[in-house]
């Protein structure tokens, strides 16, 4: 019995230092989510109103959104070395994983099997098991990667890295990193994103570049009307396949590929961008409570000798 209050003391308070949001949300397909600052904001596409879905807590350098199938939102937080999981319908935070591996990470994804990828400084591609928080390097690369994406299907990957282009890596066999395009000293490629038909978009200073995703070879460009954007970062697609972009200068954008219009989302200098593409399950909250307890039982559980 001494022992269960020894892990239900630090898990209580875990819960307590993570505080709800001024208000709660129900995800939906087609939601965005961004990343700002110690916070998590929930924008609706349709009517444009925005909710802080969670702040402060573990949150200090929100970077890369991420939903499960579950409904459950990862962050990597840039300045703690740690990936937090948030509830959306209460706002409450668990500490997912965190140090180890773990190093400036800057996005993070959900592979076809669940594993979260996370990508950050050195080593430069992590493994995270959202269950217990065990980590597992998959590449190492000394620029730092700044974003990435799961293929279709789950077994591979596709990540930008400082001036150093966009690259392939395969889940199953971790092969050696195959190069798509070279980088850019000045504009990256930055974000990167793959339409409905396969192809690869990402954000290289002002315009959105469309290449070949197995060649890298370059299809195309999509301009912002003017320079007043400054540089693009971070670009995900919705389910309707338009662009939602983040921008320097002009906040969070949309841009329809087919007509090249743009129009503003909202007036937010976010640090990462998430798209919800499928509803979650049924008693997805006794999912997130039961990988909260279990993953504060993992890390808190004394070693046995």
């Amino acid at each position: 019995m001494r022992q269960l209050r020894l892990y239900a003391i630090p898990l209580l308070l875990s819960i307590l230092a993570a505080p709800a949001p001024s208000g709660a949300v129900t995800l939906a397909v087609g939601d965005i989510l961004v990343a700002v600052g110690a916070s998590v904001v929930h924008i609706d596409p349709v009517t444009l109103d925005q909710t802080v879905v969670s702040s402060g807590g573990f949150l200090t350098s929100a970077h890369g959104p991420a939903v499960s199938e579950a409904g459950e939102i990862f962050v990597a937080d840039l300045d703690t070395d740690a990936i937090i999981g948030i509830d959306p319908g209460t706002g409450q935070q668990r500490i997912v994983s965190s140090g180890g591996l773990l190093d400036d990470p800057r996005d993070v994804e959900i592979a076809g099997s669940g594993q979260l990828i996370v990508g950050g400084g050195i080593p430069g591609i992590v493994q995270v098991d959202p269950s217990d928080g065990s980590q597992l390097e998959l590449a190492s690369d000394e620029s730092g990667v700044i974003d990435l994406i799961v293929e279709p299907g789950g077994d591979s990957i596709l990540f930008t890295t400082f001036f150093n282009g966009i690259w392939r890596k395969s889940l199953t066999t971790l092969d050696e990193t195959t190069v798509l395009t070279p980088g850019f000293a000045n504009f990256g490629p930055l974000g990167i994103a793959l339409d409905a038909a396969g192809d690869l978009w990402s954000t290289e200073g002002t315009p959105l570049i469309r290449r070949d995703a197995i060649t890298g070879d370059f299809l195309g460009f999509l301009p912002f009307p003017d320079d007043a954007a400054g540089v693009l970062s971070g670009i995900v697609v919705d389910p309707l396949g338009r662009f939602v972009v983040q921008t320097e200068l002009e906040g969070i954008q949309k841009v329809d590929p087919t007509t090249g219009v743009w129009e503003p989302i909202a007036a937010l200098s976010g640090s990462g961008l998430a798209i919800v593409t499928a509803l979650p399950e049924p008693g997805s909250a006794l999912l997130w409570l039961a990988a909260l307890l279990t993953g504060a039982l993992a890390r808190r559980r004394p070693a046995r000798g």
